[in-house]
């Protein structure tokens, strides 16, 4: 999930543009990866990329198959929108709300959940993760999982992550009123309430 309800630094947006492509390389033939996009209004996300991992040339039995068209299907179908993706990262613009939690919600329910039990599943979400919403803002209320709790949104909001690893990929305000690591914890306590596998919080260079 990219959040693009703001725009980021140059900085940020070449380490978040190299980190996606490191991702996509590392879809497994037959995997499958969707691309969504933040918005500011809670919910709703724009999908921009669904597909599998077909395998490129390289990897296709030339006494099997015809190498050079399983590289065309694979660049056509799979590498070059995602490359596509990868050079538009870092323009978004400004919105009045960053719903996130929402955001992982509608994603967990459209893409997770309708799934096989046993599949990997691993949600990606690239944002400077401050959840800003009517329900809970921590512009408002910080990053305090106790304010959070005894707010409306943790129950709006719940989804139940149960076999999905979260991995966070963040950019920094400048002049943000808590520390990254405040925010990485609370992010963690969120996610493991809602049964999932925190596997990591990255901050990305630059400022936006």
């Amino acid at each position: 999930m990219l959040d693009v309800t703001d725009p980021i630094s140059e900085a940020t947006s070449i380490d978040l543009k190299n980190q996606f492509q490191r991702l996509v390389s590392s879809i497994p033939v037959n995997g499958a990866i969707d691309v969504f996009a933040l918005t500011a209004e809670e919910g709703k996300l724009e999908r921009t990329f669904h597909g599998c991992n077909p395998g490129s040339g390289a990897l296709a039995n030339e006494w099997t198959s015809n190498p050079k068209l399983v590289q065309q299907r694979w660049e056509k179908g799979f590498q070059k929108p995602l490359d596509n993706i990868a050079g538009k990262l870092g323009s978004g613009a400004s919105g009045e709300f960053s719903p996130i939690m929402a955001g992982i919600q509608r994603i967990n329910l459209e893409a997770f959940q309708p799934l096989p039990a046993g599949i990997s599943k691993t949600l990606y979400i690239a944002s400077d993760m401050v959840e800003h919403t009517t329900d809970f803002s921590s512009y408002r209320d910080g990053v305090s999982i106790t304010k959070f709790e005894a707010s409306p949104a943790r129950e709006k909001f719940r989804t139940s992550l149960d076999g999905v690893q979260v991995k966070i990929l963040a950019f920094q305000r400048p002049g943000q009123k808590f520390k990254m690591e405040d925010l990485a914890t609370f992010w963690k306590s969120w996610v493991e309430k809602n049964n999932g596998d925190f596997a990591g919080f990255t901050r990305l260079e630059g400022l936006q």
